[in-house]
């Protein structure tokens, strides 16, 4: 059985690169094991002898597996076929394809985005167009799954697929050359304000720490002299890169601890002072979607004194999964160890009580603080046992009724791709005039989504930054369209404030350090 290292993220698996798998031998632990074997085998061939129709003996070994692991923790997972497959593509930091983020509407298959410079971006897809035919099949009805395996494939190779575009009568066909496809890590990065860049991450992929220092590169060449570090809804990754995001931040020290029951999955990362940035004001921003990796690296600045963590507090997944393989197809993803912090907390939360309200919490759901106190740094109190505290609680906001309508039927995404479509002309002066804003009525009576005169003026200003970002991202990309989410976002607007505490714990962190030097 080979052994991976795994950072579990929240729903989502993906590999943690710790060095090379090794044999792990299966070790019996009692006597009784081989009486319970034995017990499972009679009934295994009960069933398949006795029971009323014909079994499928895989499914009922798959079940048994699944039935045992389910006695265990909520991250200990069987994967098998399609699971497996989805976590070895979740290694990969690129792909072969043909470069476009894509997700089903209603029964059609809708580009989102092309990726910038991907073979698709060259060819001019655009979001918003449907993918009709892969190679003349229909997509109606097919899964996620079957699309990607054919849309993907050896760097060089073709394929062909059919695009109905809005305000083209006829379908267009285009046919691909499949290249390298990078998945991007940071969604984006630019300067927020004079001297204060903005990153996002979105999760810790294969190279974020590379990621991470371009973009570090390119804001300090910028004028950077504060950061806003965003890993909200960052559920994790490679511990490796988080290790690495941590460490451009963090002089010397612990970053974080595994602690297993075998030695062999018990080790301690510290950081190093190649390659740290100098002591510029940092403010990182969680919330309870931010787990796993994001928590690490939230954790070890925190506990480091060496930026201020604000939002909410985060999902609380400090377990470690190893992967181990059980055939060619199937594999064990066991937990193996928990992640502690530098000042040596656990941001596990319970998950005994109820495994459906462990992976539906809310924040107002989320428990208390824990009676476990630990100390940062500078001697301030940090709390273990449920995600990371921040420093200062940034409320997300609640969406309105009519919000959250226009959002779940993809109103704004729908209506800029008309708008693109029948407005060529547009440059980046573009701004939401009161035309607009009649053209987007017209555009909900049209789709009969219903409003009234009173709810809709109340939303104006949001649905005003919605379609701004949405003709943004149909028209300059995916990045262009969230860097208009970002500069009209109320909790970063709030977070630009606390820059004068971040600064303050700078300056209490150098005064211990000066006292008590290494």
């Amino acid at each position: 059985m080979k052994r991976v290292y795994l950072g579990v993220a929240v729903g989502i698996l993906v590999v943690c690169a710790l060095g090379t798998a090794v044999v792990v031998p299966l070790q019996e632990k009692a006597p009784q094991t081989t009486e319970f074997l034995k017990m499972f085998t009679r009934a295994l061939v009960t069933v398949q002898s006795n029971y009323m129709e014909e079994v499928d003996s895989q499914r009922l070994i798959f079940g048994a597996i699944r039935g045992m692991l389910g006695t265990l923790d909520p991250h200990t997972n069987f994967l098998n076929q399609r699971t497996f497959r989805s976590l070895q593509r979740n290694q990969e930091g690129s792909f072969f394809g043909i470069g476009v983020s894509i997700a089903v509407r209603g029964e059609e298959l809708t580009i989102i985005s092309p990726i910038e410079g991907s073979p698709a971006h060259r060819l001019g897809i655009q979001a918003g167009d449907v993918i009709a035919e892969i190679e003349g099949e229909s997509t109606k009805g097919m899964d996620i799954e079957t699309i990607l395996s054919k849309l993907r494939g050896a760097k060089g190779t073709k394929v062909t697929i059919t695009i109905s575009r809005r305000g083209y009568p006829e379908p267009l066909v285009f046919t691909i050359i499949r290249d390298e496809i990078k998945a991007p890590s940071i969604l984006v990065s630019f300067i927020l304000k004079e001297g204060v860049g903005y990153i996002r991450f979105s999760r810790f992929a294969f190279s974020s720490a590379n990621d991470l220092e371009d973009a570090l590169v390119e804001l300090e060449g910028r004028g950077m002299k504060r950061l806003i570090l965003d890993l909200r809804g960052n559920t994790g990754g490679f511990l490796d890169q988080a290790v690495k995001a941590a460490d451009k931040f963090i002089r010397e020290g612990k970053i974080v601890e595994m602690r297993g029951r075998a030695m062999r999955t018990s080790q301690i990362f510290f950081a190093t002072k190649e390659g740290t940035r100098p002591d510029f004001p940092l403010i990182v921003m969680v919330n309870l979607g931010s787990a796993s990796a994001s928590e690490i690296v939230a954790g070890a600045i925190q506990d480091h004194d060496r930026g201020l963590i604000v939002g909410e507090t985060t999902w609380g997944k400090g377990l470690v999964q190893s992967v181990y393989r059980l055939s060619q197809e199937t594999a064990l993803s066991l937990t193996t160890a928990k992640y502690y912090t530098p000042s040596g907390r656990s941001i596990q939360r319970d998950y005994t009580s109820s495994w459906e309200e462990y992976f539906f919490p809310s924040p107002d759901t989320l428990p208390p603080k824990s009676e476990e106190v630990f100390t940062t740094v500078s001697g301030r109190k940090v709390y273990g046992g449920g995600g990371i505290v921040p420093d200062v609680v940034i409320s997300s906001t609640i969406m309105s009724e009519l919000a959250q309508r226009l959002q779940s039927r993809n109103t704004f995404f729908n209506f800029a791709t008309h708008y693109v479509s029948s407005h060529p002309d547009i440059d980046r002066t573009f701004e939401v005039a009161s035309s607009v804003v009649e053209e987007f009525k017209e555009f909900l009576d049209k789709e009969k989504i219903a409003y009234s005169l009173a709810n809709f003026d109340a939303e104006s200003e949001y649905i005003k930054m919605r379609i701004k970002q949405e003709v943004f991202a149909h028209k300059w990309g995916l990045p262009a369209g969230y860097q208009i989410l970002v500069q009209e976002d109320a909790s970063v607007q709030k977070a630009l404030e606390l820059f004068p505490q971040a600064e303050k714990l700078l300056q209490q962190r150098e005064a211990i350090l000066q006292q008590h030097p290494s």
